[in-house]
């Protein structure tokens, strides 16, 4: 399911891309301008960075630092994987769903809008995408744990798009 989101989200890019040089172009060229038109690239900017969190993490192009871990055995890696994700990756995805939600919630319950003039409808589909990063990453985090338990139990793990583990 990442995969395919990540995929998906990826046209955003572009998007995001064509939309800042037309708001660019329209503002320094033709000194046009529309507050809709300069929300719709900030939103678009903020659903990529949440909705890739977690195709990031699939793919293992997250930030670390690598230059122990690149070199350590398959094991070694689970360990600290399986560590990372139990002490670090799920309390701060339940502690930001936690707080995130009724954020989420009040914002579907006023149907919320941007504040300004001329702004963009529909803010509150665009929060919804807090919990859809702690949703897709809940998940990932999850294949990563039990891929972990797989490889440290030395048993042949199914031939995965990425393998984190590696």
């Amino acid at each position: 399911m990442n995969e395919k989101v990540g995929r998906t989200t990826s046209w955003l890019v572009l998007t995001l891309v064509l939309t800042t040089f037309s708001v660019a172009t329209l503002r320094y060229g033709l000194n046009l301008g529309w507050i809709w038109l300069q929300e719709l690239y900030v939103w678009m900017h903020g659903a990529i960075i949440m909705l890739g969190a977690a195709y990031t993490f699939l793919h293992d192009d997250h930030v670390r630092i690598d230059v122990f871990y690149r070199s350590m055995t398959i094991k070694s890696k689970a360990w600290i994987n399986l560590i990372c994700s139990f002490f670090f990756l799920l309390p701060s995805i339940c502690a930001v769903g936690w707080f995130v939600f009724p954020y989420v919630m009040k914002s579907w319950e006023r149907v919320e809008a941007s504040r300004e003039a001329g702004g963009m409808q529909g803010l509150f589909i665009w929060k919804t995408t807090m919990i859809l990063f702690c949703l897709l990453l809940l998940l990932q985090v999850l294949s990563t744990i039990i891929k972990s338990i797989l490889a440290l139990l030395n048993k042949d793990l199914p031939e995965p798009i990425c393998d984190p583990v590696r």
